[in-house]
């Protein structure tokens, strides 16, 4: 039971890792692109709060 539970919690910090990641270098060009800049810097922010 402990090893899925260490399993499974090490996933959802990789998959927390990935999405950061592509929030950064995909979504947050794409809304300043778009100039939603406070919305760009909104999801930047929050990102970094999780790298």
């Amino acid at each position: 039971m402990l090893v899925v539970l260490i399993v499974k919690l090490a996933d959802r910090l990789h998959n927390m890792r990935t999405k950061v990641a592509e929030t950064i270098s995909l979504y947050v060009p794409i809304a300043r692109f778009l100039k939603m800049y406070e919305a760009a810097d909104e999801l930047r922010l929050l990102s970094e709060k999780y790298l």
